[in-house]
């Protein structure tokens, strides 16, 4: 859901929260673990939404799918924020997706049917993102799940920018 002028109200966040509930439930009768995707532009963004349902979900039907470059672009004015929700939430979170981002690059610009593309996620090591960090988080809470490197945009060839990603990793 796209977020709110002005964020998200309460009553839109416990009904999140319920809808989170229910496709957890349903999903999870077929061997699925739903996940909360924190993400910016939705209804959960800042770290106070974050908390606020990850206090309300029920652990056994929802889980969260952490992604490095929405939680701290989404905080911009919490330099941690990241590495944060990664160590506050460790053992709930399943799938992670790692990914950076450039505050310096213009962010978006307007795709068809009005939809935004996001152009200031980076490369792997470029941006500001705290991915050691987030990384030795989940070292630590001894996570075992996928990590997926992710880059919505990039300005080069996907060789190169995989490549340039894959050696920050190593």
């Amino acid at each position: 859901r796209r977020r709110p002028a002005g964020g998200p109200s309460r009553d839109d966040l416990l009904n999140q929260v319920h809808c989170m509930n229910e496709i957890g439930r349903r999903s999870l009768e077929h061997g699925v673990l739903a996940c909360v995707h924190p993400h910016v532009h939705t209804a959960i963004e800042k770290l106070a939404e974050i908390d606020f349902v990850m206090d309300r979900v029920d652990p056994r039907f929802v889980a969260m799918a952490a992604d490095t470059a929405h939680l701290r672009k989404g905080n911009p004015d919490v330099p941690t924020a990241e590495v944060d929700v990664f160590r506050r939430y460790a053992d709930r979170i399943k799938y992670v997706h790692l990914k950076d981002w450039d505050p310096s690059i213009p962010p978006e610009t307007s795709g068809s049917g009005g939809t935004a593309i996001i152009r200031d996620f980076c490369e792997l090591g470029l941006g500001v993102v705290n991915l050691k960090g987030a990384i030795d988080a989940l070292r630590s809470s001894g996570y075992d799940g996928w990590l997926t490197i992710e880059l919505d945009y990039t300005r080069r060839t996907p060789y190169e920018s995989v490549g340039m990603s894959k050696d920050y990793l190593i």
